[in-house]
């Protein structure tokens, strides 16, 4: 016969009153019997009947005792006498326990349940047959084991010391009496919310069994009171349009058109959900909304972004775009607003179109689904130039790199970088692998000229020369990870970053200058602007001119591709200070082996949904064959039908992927998912300790992404 836990402890609670009925009408019973006889045959027949409600009587109470007993099988019983008796019994009575109105559960060092008490039984779904003998793991969907408190249990007296030791550093243990530890996490299990203490038995016998005891706390409405307390939250967001520079200047009835249609979208827009909007300047606009709100544009991928971009301007051949940054943060609302405004910068040095949403230690990113415009001006260009000549002048020295595998974009704008920093004659150096062999066509151009004699240094020569007022100055690349030396970058006290890439991360201390511009073709365009803002004419050498026009070429593959009036503008510059075109293509020029290796590269093409040339070089590669895989990325554009192609290959224990588009697929936004970046049309990433076959797995997963978000 089987009884349900209710009825169970119903028994266990009054079983002392039950066994009292039982013998009271038993006595009573008797009593009668013998007070009807009338002769001696009647009393015999009496004392039978007698004796069978005694032997009634012994069962009855039999079975309400053993009814009353706590539900577990013989072996348990045995386990928890042998085991947990002389720990457990003698601090907390079983019989208290058992009768608790919240779930309470046992379990031996592999996690397996050896005991628990009827509250448990109903919390977890399920009788005692269900969940005595299963694992924590599985009654609690992988959210609770002695692990998630402690880490894994010793097994042997070796492992306990250890587990000890640990134990004595973590902060959050709560130390009991008699060896016990406590600690506690918070789960969510069958609709409700709980906060599990665990109490540890540590016996100090090497061969006694060590316990774990769950106690659950219900703090269902607790959570949801803080749920929807941080619903109620209130957010900030900064939104503006990000490129209607040019039409506010040429179309002025067009501009305005567009602005107000845009305006009137991010009204609608806030307004729907409760929240307030207010335009502050031109096309700048400062909203505050709650959480739930914000909660619904994540999950919708800011929809905004695709209804602001089907407003077009079709004198100018463009999308309007807004770009924004969302606080998601608690603090005063003085907080949000500067993490909202964070977000603002970051999404246009990210080049626009997109909203950045700022978390407590995070960025996530929505949109960036079209190429930026050109919108510098000379003027932002001098106001660079003035700072960051200052900056150079009050430093005691200058160190100067690019990136790692430096290209002639990267060691180009180097050069014209040291260039500045020799006018204000401020000691400088460039940081770069003397070993790299990418770099010999630069050293030849620049050999024999005496203000480049001891100009290049390595990391180890550049950390000697670092002071309190060392400035470094950090050129085509803004990621630390990819930095010719991080540890130069992480022990210096001032830094200036400038940049064509968007943005990928946030520092941790943020630099004194920061100069990104996606917008711009390649690093050695926005340097050369810097530098006719401020060198006298004449004053930049030949051979200087010609590394920084050959850093556009690279970028810009001839002027083809992301070149703007900006862009000529910066080539015409370098030519009037005597850059000779076909000297810069001489930089350009591969010996027969880097021909043959980037055949190489091109010798394992496959295509991928049509429009993806995808490149898997099997065979580790030489640091030195870094630009051959980025030709060829650029090569298998040109087969017909492709959008994009990718190169992947190996480098020691690195594998990297160099990217292409045509300029319909954003490449730097599925790099993003490596850890990589770069620009919307050309990006590269790098990935450690992985093999070629899961980096192109994922690769092909992200590609998959990148198509059914758009």
């Amino acid at each position: 016969m089987k009884f349900n836990g209710k009825l169970l402890k119903y028994i266990y609670e009054h079983r002392s009153f039950l066994c009292f009925l039982v013998n009271f009408f038993c006595v009573l019973i008797i009593l009668l019997i013998f007070w009807f006889p009338k002769n001696l045959g009647d009393y015999d027949k009496a004392m039978k009947w007698s004796l069978l409600v005694f032997a009634v009587d012994m069962v009855l109470s039999a079975g309400v005792i053993l009814l009353g007993k706590p539900p577990q099988n013989l072996k348990t019983r045995k386990k928890i006498k042998g085991d947990a008796k002389p720990l457990l019994f003698d601090n907390v009575p079983l019989d208290l326990v058992y009768a608790l109105g919240f779930p309470v559960l046992i379990t031996d060092p592999k996690g397996y349940i050896v005991w628990h008490n009827l509250s448990a039984s109903e919390y977890m779904l399920g009788d005692s047959a269900g969940i005595l003998g299963r694992n924590i793991l599985a009654i609690s969907n992988n959210q609770l084991s002695a692990e998630k408190f402690y880490g894994y249990p010793g097994k042997d007296a070796g492992d306990r010391e250890r587990e000890r030791e640990r134990e004595k550093n973590l902060k959050n243990i709560i130390k009991t009496e008699n060896n016990q530890t406590q600690t506690s996490v918070d789960i969510f299990i069958n609709d409700r919310y709980f906060r599990v203490a665990l109490y540890k038995f540590l016996p100090t016998a090497s061969d006694a069994t060590e316990l774990s005891i769950f106690i659950f706390t219900d703090i269902t409405e607790l959570e949801t009171l803080k749920i929807e307390s941080d619903m109620k939250d209130t957010a900030a967001a900064y939104f503006m349009i990000d490129n209607l520079d040019e039409a506010s200047q040429k179309m002025q009835d067009k501009y305005r058109n567009a602005s107000g249609a845009v305006s009137d979208l991010l009204v609608k827009f806030i307004e729907n959900c409760g929240g307030v909007i207010k335009e502050y300047d031109k096309d700048k606009y400062l909203c505050f909304f709650e959480n739930r709100d914000l909660r619904n544009f994540i999950k919708s991928k800011f929809g905004i972004l695709d209804l602001v971009r089907d407003i077009k301007i079709e004198e100018l051949n463009m999308p309007v775009t807004i770009s924004g940054g969302v606080s998601n943060i608690s603090g005063s609302l003085a907080e949000k607003e500067a993490a909202a405004r964070r977000g603002l910068d970051m999404a246009l040095q990210r080049g626009g179109d997109q909203v950045v949403v700022k978390g407590p230690s995070s960025e996530e990113f929505y949109g960036g689904k079209t190429k930026t415009v050109q919108k510098r001006t000379k003027v932002k260009s001098r106001v660079v130039a003035n700072e960051l000549a200052e900056t150079m002048k009050n430093s005691s020295n200058v160190l100067i790199m690019g990136h790692k595998f430096a290209d002639n974009d990267s060691i180009g704008a180097c050069v014209g970088l040291a260039r500045l920093a020799k006018s204000v004659n401020c000691e400088v150096n460039i940081i770069v692998n003397i070993h790299d062999p990418n770099l010999k066509s630069a050293f030849g151009k620049l050999r024999g000229l005496e203000d480049f004699k001891d100009l290049f240094i390595d990391e180890t020569a550049a950390l000697d020369t670092i002071t309190a007022d060392t400035l470094a100055v950090i050129a085509d690349a803004n990621n630390p990870q990819i930095f010719e030396s991080e540890a130069v970058y992480k022990n210096v006290y001032k830094c200036a970053i400038i940049d064509h890439h968007r943005k990928i991360i946030e520092y941790a201390t943020e630099p004194d200058m920061v100069y990104i511009e996606p917008s711009a073709s390649s690093a050695s365009e926005l340097v050369a602007e810097i530098l006719e803002q401020w060198l006298a004419p004449g004053e930049l050498l030949k051979e200087e001119a010609e590394l920084l026009l050959a850093g556009i070429i690279l970028d810009t593959q001839s002027f083809s591709r992301n070149t703007g009036t900006r862009t000529f503008a910066a080539a015409m510059y370098l030519k009037g200070e005597g850059a000779d075109p076909s000297g810069a293509l001489s930089m350009f020029k591969t010996n027969v082996e880097e021909f043959t290796k980037q055949a190489q590269f091109e010798s394992n093409i496959f295509i991928y949904r049509n429009i993806i040339a995808i490149s898997k070089v099997d065979a580790e590669v030489s640091p030195s064959d870094k630009n051959a895989g980025a030709k060829a990325a650029d090569r298998m554009l040109g087969i017909d039908g492709i959008a994009a192609s990718f190169v992947i290959y190996r480098i020691e224990d690195t594998v990297h992927i160099s990217a292409r588009s045509l300029g319909k697929v954003n490449v730097q936004i599925i790099l993003e998912a490596f850890g990589g970046g770069g620009h919307f049309d050309y990006a590269g990433a790098q990935v450690k300790n992985v093999s070629i076959k899961d980096v192109l797995i994922l690769l092909k997963k992200t590609i998959d992404e990148y198509f059914d978000m758009k």
